[in-house]
């Protein structure tokens, strides 16, 4: 499972919003319940999945951005150099 940034001190209020959705979408999800987006909603379950299985083999905080036409953008956050160097390598394998 993915660490919710909101845990981070320097949290936005938009992401521990997120992370709330999120807790509150899967416990609905555990429960049986179904939920509608609302049109227009750029949530795609495949990109959480896929942000999952970078975070996996990376162990860093990852965010895929969807743009238009299927192109996006993928953002990997790193502490430090050396942290860096150790997600570099990671991506090497």
């Amino acid at each position: 499972m993915i660490p919710l940034k909101s845990e981070a001190k320097n949290s936005s209020k938009e992401e521990k919003l997120i992370a709330l959705s999120t807790k509150s979408l899967a416990k609905a999800t555990k429960e049986g319940k179904t939920y509608d987006f609302p049109k227009g909603t750029d949530w795609d379950p495949e990109i959480d999945r896929i942000t999952e299985e970078f975070y996996k083999k990376l162990n860093a905080h990852v965010h895929l951005k969807n743009g238009a036409k299927g192109k996006g953008k993928i953002i990997i956050s790193y502490k430090n150099r050396e942290d860096l160097e150790r997600i570099l390598s990671r991506i090497q394998d």
